[in-house]
């Protein structure tokens, strides 16, 4: 559907509306899911658990990374690596204006995790009009619509790192800032030397050989979750808003693919990779 003509609203407002409320079976059975994640102490989900047990279908689309969620005639927005979504309701207030727009702060964002997106279970959940209940002490969540209840339980991951091993927020942060001091390397003087405790000496060679980054931009330590790929590699991905006028319709985001290796006794960057799209505007000033 084509979204024309579009009012934003002044405040950010629930989505626990009534042009949101469940179409769930009324059977009074218990579903129980396997297949969440625990990621930064938020339960994950996968879109087809969305489509499958809470009753809404939803949309992927790779180019912009975003998530869809469809209820009746509202739709709500989840880009990928963005802790913001948008709500897009159909609204007679105004004549000649179709949908009203809701900026929604989200606790996490929706991440792709070995090649399949996930979304916050309590936020869409709650969109939808269910209650969720979490349970720190069996670490799972029932969602409750109706007469009907929905179980998920985080699956074990596939690599288990002990939490000595794992890589920080500090040291995220400090080998971010690193990586955006070398988009250009005609001011340092002894590069091994002074990266060698952050870079692998592979990302030395490959910065040599290039005179560095290629991409002159400042990314911030990331919003999504470290995974780890081995007991020794880790990724992280990052995700840049460039053009950001409140009066665009889109914002352009630079992504950067940060791929760790454990060496030295340390995590390290081991390469970085880029990727650009365009999503609906989040209104981030």
């Amino acid at each position: 559907m084509m979204l024309k003509k579009l009012v934003l609203s002044a405040a950010l407002a629930s989505l626990l509306t009534t042009s949101l409320t469940p179409a769930l079976s009324s059977a009074a059975d218990q579903t129980t899911l396997n297949n969440g994640k625990l990621m930064d102490n938020r339960l994950m989900i996968p879109l087809r658990a969305v489509t499958e047990h809470l009753g809404a279908p939803v949309d992927w689309h790779a180019a912009s990374k975003t998530v869809t969620i469809h209820r009746q005639d509202s739709r709500l927005f989840l880009p990928v690596n963005f802790k913001r979504a948008l709500a897009y309701f159909p609204t007679t207030e105004e004549p000649g204006i179709e949908y009203r727009i809701e900026r929604i702060d989200l606790d996490a964002p929706a991440q792709i995790v070995d090649g399949r997106s996930y979304v916050p279970l309590r936020f869409v959940s709650q969109a939808l009009g269910a209650q969720v209940d979490w349970n720190n002490q069996s670490k799972q969540a029932t969602i409750v619509t109706g007469n009907q209840q929905i179980v998920v339980r985080p699956e074990q991951p596939t690599v288990q790192i002990p939490a000595a091993r794992q890589l920080t927020d500090a040291r995220l942060k400090q080998l971010s800032d690193k990586l955006n001091e070398v988009a250009t390397l005609s001011s340092v003087q002894n590069i091994r030397a002074a990266y060698n405790s952050f870079f692998t000496k592979q990302l030395l060679d490959k910065l040599i050989r290039e005179g560095g980054i290629a991409l002159e931009m400042q990314f911030e330590p990331p919003v999504s979750s470290v995974q780890y790929t081995s007991s020794t590699t880790a990724t992280v991905t990052q995700s840049l808003i460039v053009g950001n006028s409140l009066n665009a319709e889109e914002n352009y985001v630079h992504d950067r693919v940060l791929l760790f290796r454990f060496v030295d006794g340390s995590w390290k960057i081991d390469d970085a990779t880029y990727a650009f799209r365009t999503i609906l505007n989040l209104g981030y000033h």
